[in-house]
Order: structure tokens, then sequence, then C-alpha cells
């Protein structure tokens, strides 16, 4: 047998500058407090830089969807210096990147979300997802990106036996994936996202295909993990277009190579095409990713009774109310290391389900709370089984009228076989009517199956027709 060649792991970068480069840190704080509080911790991904879309546009969704089409221009701006009136503001660069360090987001009055009576106040974040309410209009990479992938009715087909994996094309070892999650149920709904679902009729907006996708298990991991996020970015070997591009948004605790080759596998690479999938539902999966205790450090560091300002929506009999409160956190919504937590909504569904439309494996939005049944209860309620003649089935003991107890496999327990004498499981010397399906017996032509299992193995008992005379 002549082997191929070893499978060897992928190459990782040789040069210092590119592997220490994606350790840095982009921290931006909040300067209407004293001192500064910490609003987002970011972590650099491009050569100590991190992509400037991604800074400005986490900004403006945890302060309330406040961007502004000029980017930094008249609207919320970052700057490297705490007061706004310095004029150093930190507007996009040419090279889209921002350089690790500290960087202070501000807010003018004109841009706030709250009422000019909480103007005295420190500008107000929205403190968890479910109190994030999706946009009227998207950010303009989004826009275009939605403008570079228009949706038709032949793009919205996907062939469930030919997949392939959104980034790497690979065939094999795929999962299906959702763009938002199953946990985020109760936001779709009270935020209408169900009116972006073209060409199809779901019975809810987490299970349409337009929210679903097909990834590779290791991508899905990272991604479900948000260890990687969809963002548009621009390609600049295609005209500066925004096209939906992969982000390592941050790192698992694994060791130093390893995060160096996820980087290098999977950072800055183009998708393909997934039109069927709304760009609004995209942009929600990465407020998703962004409303957690990896990205948001304002909410994590409990200072005595220091209050803070944030917007809450409430939602009651489906109507909609948001409003500013200041309060300490211990009154606040608690952040969680994902958006919307594990917590789910409807029939639950067991680890490794099969989707059954399309034959693949989902891992998506499982939690403890699963239906994980106790080994013990799997042992008492098997063994309460026994095989019927009315149903040819294996059915609960109490069907006792029409009960014949199962018999075991030939490999084990064979010391016990069916007698007919006694009409009970003895030993094999209790040789009385004890017949074996292989049986070499001149009159095995006049047997007939006392009951049968497609189980390969099993060894089921025969007894001679005169028998029942």
């Amino acid at each position: 047998m002549r082997f191929q060649p070893q499978i060897q792991p992928p190459d990782l970068p040789t040069d210092d500058g590119l592997i220490f480069g994606i350790r840095g840190v982009i921290q931006v704080f909040h300067p209407g407090y004293t001192p500064p509080y910490i609003l987002l911790n970011l972590q650099t991904s491009d050569d100590g830089c991190l992509f400037y879309d991604i800074v400005y546009y986490a900004c403006c969704i945890v302060a309330g969807n406040i961007w502004h089409s000029t980017e930094g221009g008249q609207g919320p701006f970052l700057s490297k210096s705490r007061d706004p009136s310095d004029n150093d503001r930190f507007l996009r660069p040419g090279n889209d990147l921002v350089p690790s360090g500290i960087y202070y987001f501000h807010v003018p009055k004109d841009s706030r979300r709250d009422s000019a009576e909480h103007h005295s106040s420190p500008y107000p974040i929205i403190p968890t997802f479910d109190n994030w309410m999706f946009p009227t209009s998207l950010p303009e990479p989004w826009q275009q990106l939605a403008a570079n992938n228009p949706l038709t009715r032949a793009s919205f087909s996907v062939d469930p036996k030919r997949p392939d994996c959104l980034v790497t094309g690979a065939r094999v070892g795929l999962e299906d994936g959702h763009c938002v999650l199953k946990s985020a149920q109760s936001w779709l709904k009270f935020n209408l996202m169900r009116q972006f679902i073209k060409f199809e009729l779901p019975n809810a907006t987490h299970s349409a295909k337009s929210n679903h996708f097909y990834v590779r298990r290791d991508l899905h991991y990272l991604w479900d993990n948000n260890y990687i996020v969809l963002v548009p970015k621009r390609d600049t070997a295609r005209g500066n277009e925004y096209h939906l591009a992969t982000h390592v948004l941050a790192f698992p605790s694994v060791s130093f190579d390893a995060c160096t080759e996820m980087h290098a596998q999977f950072h800055n690479r183009p998708c393909r095409p997934i039109p069927h999938v709304p760009v609004q539902l995209l942009f929600a999966r990465f407020a998703w990713a962004i409303f957690s205790t990896g990205v948001i450090k304002m909410l994590t560091d409990n200072v005595a009774d220091e209050l803070y300002s944030v917007l809450i929506t409430d939602v009651h009999e489906d109507k909609v109310r948001t409003y500013f409160k200041e309060a300490p956190l211990s009154e606040l919504p608690k952040l969680l290391s994902k958006a919307t937590g594990t917590k789910k909504t409807g029939t639950k569904r067991k680890n490794d389900q099969i989707c059954q439309d399309d034959g693949q494996v989902e891992h998506d939005d499982l939690d403890e709370e699963d239906d994980i049944e106790h080994p013990a209860t799997r042992q008492r309620r098997s063994s309460n089984l026994v095989f019927s003649t009315r149903t040819g089935r294996m059915e609960p003991s109490s069907d006792q009228d029409r009960i014949i107890h199962s018999i075991p496999r030939r490999g084990s327990s064979s010391d016990l076989v069916f007698s007919t004498v006694t009409g009970q499981m003895e030993p094999n010397n209790a040789d009385e009517g004890v017949y074996w399906p292989n049986s070499d017996s001149d009159n095995s032509s006049s047997y007939f199956p006392f009951f049968s299992d497609n189980d390969g193995d099993s060894a089921w008992y025969l007894y001679p027709q005169n028998d029942f005379s």
C-alpha cells in the first residue's frame, strides 16, 4: 500500500511583527465619567491594528445606533483625547486601520438617543443585546454589501445535497450554521425581523433558510463562540467595493501557535456569496457578537454604587418602549459572555441533532438544560421493554397479556436458553425443545420462527410445529 504524504499543519508566519501584531489591544473609553470608564476592549488582528469599521460601528451600536453618514465627521467620533474640543478626531485612515492604543468615543448632544433633560448625565449605552433595537437604516458598509450581493429568486435556491462551506468551500465535515441563533428568538420577534425574509414562509424567523448557511465544523465552533465574525470589508482588488469577509474578533484560550494558525487560516478571508441571507441578519449577528463580556467592559467592573447611564427597552403586550435610566450595576440587566446566553424557547433539541431539511448536523444554541436523560432512567426504561406478539415490536411491559420475553444473544448470557417445558429461561443442560436457527437438524425445514429481529447477531429459538398441535 502506497501512502500519500502525511498531512502537515499550515505554515506559521515567521515575522515577529506579524506574530505579535495579533496581541495588541484597542481600548475605547467613555469620556463622560470621572475617571473615564473603559467602554470597549478589542483585540488587534492586522499587524497591530484593527479594521476601522469594527471599532467605530461597535461603539455606535453600543451607544444606541448613532452612526452618521460622515463616519466621525459631524456625528460621534473617535479621538485620542478625552476633551472633545481638542479637535483631535481620529477619522477613517487611508488604509482603514486603527493602531493599538487608547481612544475615546465622543457623542455630541445632538447625536444622543436620550432626551435633552438627561444631557447633564454621561451619554447612555445599551446594556445588553435584548435591549438593543434594530436600526431603521443600516450603516453605509452594510448598505453597500447588500447592493453588491442582490437577492434574486435564483440566488435564494440552496441545494441541500451539495453544500459547501461559506469560508473554505469544503464539502465534508459541514454543519448547519445560524446567522442569528434560536436563543434570540424573542428579539427577532419584537424587532419584526421576519420582514426581511423573502421567498419563504417559515414557522419562525430563526428557522428560515434565509437564516442558515453551511460552515465547516471547526469554523462553526469559532463562529458560535464569537471568535470569528462576518463583516463587510473593502476589497482593494475590486475597486474598494465592500464584500463579506471573515474577521478574527478574539482568540480562544489555547496555545500561542494555535492562535497564530487560526489567524493565518481564517482572518480576512473573502466569503462565498450568500445572497439568500439578508444583510440585516448579518448586521444583527455582528451586534450580537459585540454585546458580550469579551468586548463590553464598562458593565463588568463593579465600582461601589456608581451610577451608569443606560437605555432600557421594555416589551409589554407587543408594545416596545425605550427609556433612559441611571442605576448601579446591581439594578441593570446582566451582560453575558454570549449576547443572549444559552436560554432557548420552544422545543428543545438534542446535541448533534440532525437537521431534517438538509441532513447536516446542528450544534447551534445548545445549553446544559437540554433534555439529557439520566443513565439510571435510560437503563430502567430499556429494561421494561419486552417483545409483543401483537405488534411485532418491543413494547412496555404493561402489555402483559401479549408478552414473550426477549432472549439474549448467543454471545452474551449463553448459559441460559428458552425451554418449551418450563416456558422460562433455563440453563443449557435443559435441552428439551431448545433450538437455534442455525441448527443442523434434519427437521429444520419444519420449524417456524418464534419471533424475529433484524439485528444480525441476535439468536432466536425455533419450535417444532407439532409442539403446538
